[in-house]
């Protein structure tokens, strides 16, 4: 699986489910049990992948806006729902994470913005085997503001009214 196709499954299955991500994460779920292990596994590594790239500290940033960026869990999770939400998504967010304050305007961010998915489970069903390790950064290493208001009031105008009006 490259890239382009992991992309090309993900924005299928949003568009398969109606971006309810509940629904698309069990559709996931039943593809990648479909597929041999390698291909898990070249999945897993895109989805990891993905995910390190979104550990930036802009991303912190909206995280701790939103409410899920202060345990390393709620970070990760949010990472994670980041990249369910297809390419052009994905790429738009990371690039500039204030454009979540116009974002989904119907959910809930803290209750609907993250995801547990983790498709070593798939893996594991599929070969009776642990799963390779995938390694995933819980935190930038790159200094955050996270915890002063007032510059993530200024640095992301949209979000922080949307979170916290």
């Amino acid at each position: 699986m490259t890239r382009n196709e992991f992309w090309i499954l993900i924005d299928r299955l949003i568009s398969e489910t109606s971006g309810d991500l509940g629904r698309f994460e069990e559709a996931l779920d039943a593809h990648l049990r479909s597929l041999e292990s390698t291909e898990i596994q070249k999945f897993s590594d895109h989805f990891a992948e993905l995910q390190n790239a979104a550990n930036t500290p802009a991303v912190l940033e909206a995280a701790f806006i939103i409410g899920c960026g202060a345990s390393n869990d709620g970070f990760m999770d949010f990472r994670r729902w980041i990249v369910f939400q297809g390419k052009a998504a994905y790429e738009r967010i990371v690039a500039n994470p204030d454009f979540l304050g116009h974002y989904s305007p119907d959910s809930d961010p803290m209750e609907n913005w993250y995801s547990e998915y983790d498709p070593s489970l798939a893996y594991e069903e599929v070969t009776g085997e642990d799963p390779p390790y995938f390694e995933v950064d819980v935190y930038p290493d790159e200094r955050s503001d996270c915890e002063k208001n007032d510059i993530l009031a200024d640095r992301y105008p949209e979000l922080w009214r949307r979170c916290k009006s």
